[in-house]
């Protein structure tokens, strides 16, 4: 499976943790829909299962995918999602990819997945891209991007045995059966015995393409494509003829044979479905229509489990004739949450491809509402007189049945103007933050006008009023706030900071504002005339996506670089960081306070924790040695050199890497020895284009994360 959405994931070493604060964050169910999940495999003989989603690492059932709970220890890589599981008597065995470009490699674990350790010697570059891995006779064959490796010693080194296939050759599929080995390649279906010494080509009658997944049935070998269908032999490969049969369009996206019951299954986009006399026969029922991407099939004794792409898992107990839903503990990676509010006794949920989400039940389950042709990339959620609006890439729709239907709101604007990011509504007024600027209506959004405050790319993702004044934000260019004392038609420009690079929250509290910058927080007592930065605690250059308050205390969440949450109990005198611990950490957007809990709401799901756990917090405990430290780049910004200084506490192997903020590394720092002691490094980022870049100090049992700006 090669098409992968790569989640720009950072793993989290916190330097101080504190002495209540270790319980977990409550992971809801960020949507009955569930996740990602690519991968899914049971170990045979027992009710144990595995399954690998994008953007929340590798997940364990123990009662046949009833219930799940995250297994992610020894895995702190960026991007990391798992691909393929096998087994044998020496333990489970996990391959892995970051994207399309980086691989992960392969995982072993022997204490059934409490633990995770890195077993990547003899792969390296596209072979770190691991497809696909089977057992075979107890030893582990692999299929990757650089051809088929197979270890004999438990995973602990591997060796190439590609031989005439091509030693670089793709690999995407991998079956063995009656002591013969079948590899689906780039370049067609392989076979060979024995000892895999050499490959025979099998593909008369066949695509010269990526084969996706290959089973043995009734004597048969089938072998599926994707965009392809499904081909058959009757003479062990030799000869090839397809067996789509009434498959057609969209059915022929298959990605998966298995045979369960005495019956081959095919699952791919459309559903799932059981071969007869040549004919498929769809298994839907209860399966999801609406968002219908099958993965990977597995089985254990009495029940068949399939993967979705955004919808979880299913299983079914009566040979497809109905499927039911399990997502007990996944996670909804999928379900980008950009902003939650709350409406009387719910909650609803902003979500970047999955439209507005809702739960009734204090967050515990969330339902997707998106009847009425709601876009479902949706950037912000409001809530004005008993109405719920919605900003979607496709303009502004809002619902007065709590959800039930939406219907837009005059979006037959300018393309350019469609994409709105922020809404305000006061009587018959509105005003529309779009990717362009400030639209205001005073017909209740009959028609629309461009305001001064109208320029290109000028993204205004803010808008609130406070003392009959009007203030918006925008996310980039400068200056990036603007008030207006006549409900929109003019604008002035405010200089809050020495330099501004946007403005993500304006929290009104009172007759005091703050804002949640791209530096930190700023306050103003006096509409904006005088601004006071209440940097404290927040790190050096912290993104600030939102300000609440909760009593006498105020919390703000960072973006970028996985700061997280934060806390003050002095109006910003001091921030302290109260995050805790969160499992594979990713931006934190929004967050709320609900029915006595503080839900956060992060590009990979919806997580909440007693308020209680957050403001009754002792003294801290350190839990990392002083020495080690990563410190803040100098200058930052900068242009285009910059210096950055760490301390190790031992001898080691050091690395720092540079990446871009989608997860790419764009410069090798340090990547060798170190000695005890303080140290520095240069960084020269004169190839590069401003913009924010994260730089990673990592070593075998220590990593950390800071984020650095460059301004040309």
């Amino acid at each position: 499976m090669k098409k992968f959405i790569l989640f720009f994931v950072l793993a989290f070493c916190a330097i101080t943790f504190y002495s209540n604060s270790f319980a977990q964050w409550a992971r809801t169910n960020a949507g009955v829909n569930g996740g990602i999940i690519f991968t899914v495999y049971a170990v045979p003989t027992t009710n144990t299962v595995y399954c690998g989603s994008n953007g929340s690492g590798a997940f364990k059932s123990t009662n046949g995918g009833d219930n799940w709970f995250p297994v992610n220890n020894g895995i702190s890589d960026y991007g990391f999602y798992p691909t393929t599981f096998t087994s044998t008597p020496g333990g489970v065995f996990m391959g892995a990819n970051y994207s399309n470009t980086n691989g992960g490699g392969m995982y072993r674990t022997t204490n059934g997945g409490e633990n995770w350790e890195k077993i990547n010697t003899g792969l390296a570059g596209m072979a770190l891209k691991v497809n696909m891995a089977v057992n075979v006779n107890n030893n582990i064959v692999i299929g990757t991007d650089s051809g088929v490796f197979r270890s004999t010693n438990n995973g602990s080194s591997w060796i190439n045995i590609s031989n005439n296939m091509g030693s670089t050759i793709a690999v995407q599929s991998l079956y063995y059966s009656n002591d013969t080995l079948i590899a689906g390649t780039q370049s067609g279906l392989y076979f060979s015995t024995g000892a895999f010494s050499s490959w025979t080509s099998i593909n008369t009658g066949l695509p010269m393409d990526d084969a996706y997944s290959i089973a043995r049935f009734n004597n048969k070998i089938y072998v599926v494509y994707f965009g392809g269908g499904v081909y058959v032999s009757t003479n062990n490969g030799t000869n090839w003829s397809p067996a789509n049969y009434n498959l057609a369009g969209s059915q022929l996206n298959a990605r998966c044979l298995y045979v369960f019951e005495n019956t081959l299954f095919l699952s791919g986009n459309g559903g799932v479905y059981t071969l007869g006399n040549n004919t498929w026969t769809n298994m839907n029922t209860g399966l999801p229509t609406d968002f219908n991407f099958f993965y990977w099939l597995t089985s254990v004794p009495g029940r068949l489990l399939t993967c979705t792409y955004g919808r979880a898992m299913y299983a079914t107990t009566n040979n497809g004739a109905s499927w039911s839903q399990k997502v007990s503990g996944l996670t909804a990676s999928s379900a980008q949450t950009n902003k939650i509010i709350k409406v009387n006794s719910s909650l609803y949920a902003a979500t970047l491809n999955n439209g507005i989400y809702k739960s009734s039940d204090g967050g515990v389950n969330w339902f997707t509402i998106n009847n009425g042709g709601i876009n479902l990339s949706c950037n912000n959620v409001y809530s004005f007189d008993d109405k719920i609006y919605a900003c979607t890439r496709n303009g502004i729709y809002v619902t007065s049945n709590d959800g039930v239907n939406w219907s837009g709101i005059n979006n037959t604007v300018q393309p350019s103007d469609s994409t709105t990011f922020s809404f305000f509504k006061e009587g018959n007024l509105m005003l529309r933050g779009t990717y362009n600027g400030v639209l205001k209506s005073t017909d209740g959004g009959q028609s629309w006008v461009r305001t001064a405050l109208y320029a290109a790319q000028r993204q205004t993702v803010c808008i609130v009023k406070t003392q009959g004044v009007v203030f918006a934000s925008t996310d980039a260019n400068s200056p990036n706030l603007y008030k207006s004392t006549d409900d929109g038609n003019t604008w002035s420009p405010i200089a809050y900071f020495s330099f501004q690079i946007g403005v993500a929250d304006i929290f009104v509290d009172g007759t005091n504002i703050y804002l949640g910058t791209g530096h930190g927080v700023h306050k103003t007592t006096n509409l904006g005339a005088n601004w006071t930065p209440l940097l404290n605690g927040l790190g050096a250059d912290p993104y600030v996506s939102q300000i609440i308050r909760v009593g006498s205390t105020m919390f703000c969440t960072q973006q970028f670089g996985g700061r997280g949450l934060f806390r003050t109990t002095n109006d910003g005198a001091l921030w302290e960081e109260v995050t805790g611990e969160l499992p594979f950490f990713s931006d934190f957007r929004t967050l709320i306070n609900f029915n006595e809990k503080i839900f956060v709401g992060l590009g990979a799901g919806i997580f909440s924790r007693p308020v209680s756990q957050l403001t009754e917090i002792s003294n801290p405990v350190s839990i990392t040695p002083v020495e080690f430290n990563l410190k803040q780049n100098y200058p930052n910004p900068f242009n285009p050199v910059t210096t950055i200084k760490f301390s190790v506490p031992k001898n080691q192997f050091v690395k720092i890497n540079v990446y871009d903020v989608s997860g790419k590394m764009v410069a090798e720092l340090v990547n060798g020895y170190r000695t005890t002691g303080e140290h520095e490094v240069s960084f020269d980022a004169t190839k590069l284009s401003s913009g924010i870049y994260f730089y990673e100090l990592k070593t075998n049992d220590f990593s950390e994360t800071k984020k650095m700006l460059l301004v040309k």
